[in-house]
């Protein structure tokens, strides 16, 4: 039989098979020093109370109910400014407000492109394919000289940047008030889109789907030019139109390529090895080990004719039911969010457009 070294696969990952595996809890508190990133100061306590399911959810409620009855409010006051929106304290409150988002979403960005960077494996490594599949994955299959995980540091940071991400969706909240403050309504895609955000950060956190550092390295991206274009709004700058109309379509264009980008994660499928008389692999397992070409998804490939012995299995980037239920719960959330900015678009922009013309 002919032989091949451990590969990647695209081909979609058996729902069925992943349904009956276990829902995986939620990560230790993490505790590292990554380069610029330090969550040495994270109490566990604090971790787990923001992971407990009870912390989105009456968030989430108290969000909904506060706004609905304030958009009712500024109804019934006929789109009123509230006195406190003309105080010299709150435009100062806004300003600093827009630049700390502006400030943290850029951090955001640059940590993961940071951690992107140096997780990354070097081209010439005979497994290079397999072994950026497992870090994209955050499959753990690999290990060091030391016997840990290949990704543990980087995973780890992640995981931290992903959760001050999601505590930081908690805090943009404060944008729905400013904008009823000001007499405004809150429209339902801006709501939707907080509401919506905050429950998802936590189950991708919860459940650590990888897929999920997609999301945070677009948006983080994406809103570091929405509240830079907040701040300097907030101090009256003037912003052409094009640029307004551009901003939208970069919003829209995030939701349609993380979109795309996210779907790989139903159908990587890579080798990975098997333990040598009972030991793990210590760095990349040597390039003259038999390899049998014939694998099957999550079993170790079975001994060919010539009685080789299997050394590597096939996994999948999903890895149970609890991947999966989070990755369509963000799929569904992203595209109906994407549906609505396309209608805010149309009518925001090409409708008066089209008005303007006639």
């Amino acid at each position: 039989m002919s032989l091949h070294p451990p590969a990647v696969y695209f081909h979609r990952a058996s729902f069925s098979e992943l349904f009956r595996q276990g829902i995986p809890r939620y990560p230790p508190c993490p505790r590292i020093r990554f380069g610029w990133i330090d969550s040495t100061w994270i109490p566990t306590w604090l971790f787990q109370a923001t992971m407990d399911a009870r912390f989105p959810i009456v968030i989430i409620a108290a969000y909904a109910a506060a706004t609905m009855f304030l958009n009712r409010r500024n109804q019934a006051r006929q789109s009123q400014p509230w006195p406190i929106s003309r105080s010299q304290g709150f435009r100062g409150f806004v300003y600093l407000h827009n630049i700390a988002l502006t400030l943290y979403s850029l951090w955001a960005c640059i940590s993961i492109w940071t951690l992107l960077w140096f997780g990354r494996v070097d081209r010439r490594d005979p497994l290079y394919a397999v072994r950026t599949a497992d870090r994209i994955c955050g499959g753990h299959h690999f290990r060091t000289a030391g016997g840990l995980s290949e990704v543990e540091g980087p995973w780890t940071a992640g995981v931290y940047v992903a959760w001050t991400f999601y505590l930081s969706k908690v805090y943009e909240m404060l944008d729905t008030m400013i904008i009823l403050a000001k007499g405004k309504r809150a429209s339902g895609l801006h709501v939707y889109h907080h509401m919506g955000v905050l429950f998802c950060g936590w189950a991708s956190i919860r459940y650590v789907l990888q897929a999920s550092f997609i999301g945070i390295l677009l948006n983080s991206t994406v809103h570091t030019l929405v509240y830079s274009y907040y701040t300097l709004s907030a101090f009256r700058v003037p912003i052409p139109s094009p640029l307004k109309v551009g901003l939208t379509a970069i919003q829209i264009g995030q939701f349609g390529f993380g979109l795309l980008l996210s779907l790989a994660f139903i159908f990587i499928q890579y080798d990975v090895p098997l333990p040598m008389d009972g030991e793990q692999y210590q760095g990349s397992p040597p390039t003259s080990s038999p390899w049998v070409a014939n694998t099957t998804g999550g079993q170790p490939s079975g001994p060919g004719e010539d009685g080789l012995v299997p050394k590597y299995r096939t996994v999948t980037c999903l890895r149970n039911r609890g991947d999966i239920l989070v990755f369509v719960m963000g799929f569904l959330y992203v595209g109906v969010l994407m549906f609505l900015f396309v209608g805010f678009f149309r009518t925001t922009y090409l409708q008066r457009q089209k008005a303007k013309t006639l």
